[in-house]
C-alpha cells in the first residue's frame, strides 16, 4: 500500500470519535474498497465498478472471440486457395507428359 495512503488511513482512523457512525462506516468501506454498508447495517456491494468490470470483460471476450473467427476465415481462405493451386498443378502434371511426347515427335 502506498505511504500516503497508509497515512490518510492512519489519520482517518485516529480522528474517528470525531465522526458520526455512518461517516465511519463509509470511511471503513472506502479504505476496504470492497464493500460499502448501509445506515441499516446491511452489505451493500459496489455495484458501478463491478458492472464496468464485467462489461469491459465481457466486451473483451466478445472481440477476442471475433479476431479468432476472422483468423479462420482467413486460415480457411488460405486452405482453400492452397488447395485450389496443387489441384491445378496436379492437372498440369497429368498433361505435361502428352505435352513432351507430342513435342518430341
Amino acid at each position: 500500500m502506498p505511504q500516503d495512503t497508509q497515512t490518510g488511513k492512519e489519520l482517518s482512523m485516529e480522528s474517528r470519535e470525531d465522526k458520526s457512525p455512518q461517516q465511519n462506516l463509509v470511511a471503513e468501506a472506502v479504505w476496504s474498497g470492497s464493500r460499502a454498508q448501509e445506515s441499516n447495517g446491511e452489505e451493500k456491494p459496489r455495484r458501478k465498478k463491478e458492472q464496468t468490470a464485467q462489461e469491459k470483460n465481457a466486451v473483451a471476450a466478445e472481440v477476442k472471440k471475433l479476431q479468432e473467427q476472422q483468423e479462420m476465415n482467413n486460415l480457411k481462405k488460405q486452405v482453400e486457395n492452397k488447395t485450389k493451386c496443387i489441384e491445378e498443378l496436379q492437372q498440369e502434371n497429368k498433361v505435361l507428359p502428352k505435352k513432351l511426347t507430342a513435342e518430341s515427335k
